[in-house]
């Protein structure tokens, strides 16, 4: 039972690093496809995405 519990609350864990980490490196593409350069010059930037 207590083995279930940790199990449960480590999986909440986890996914919510990975959220975390997902809107990070979806924040930094978007401020390093900012500035004018040929990041800009992609018809579908991850930023549209």
């Amino acid at each position: 039972m207590n083995t279930l519990s940790t199990d449960l609350t480590w999986q909440l864990v986890s996914d919510h690093r990975e959220r975390l980490r997902r809107a990070a490196t979806r924040r930094r593409r978007t401020r390093w496809t900012r500035p004018a350069g040929p990041a800009s010059a992609d018809p579908t930037p991850p930023a549209a995405a």
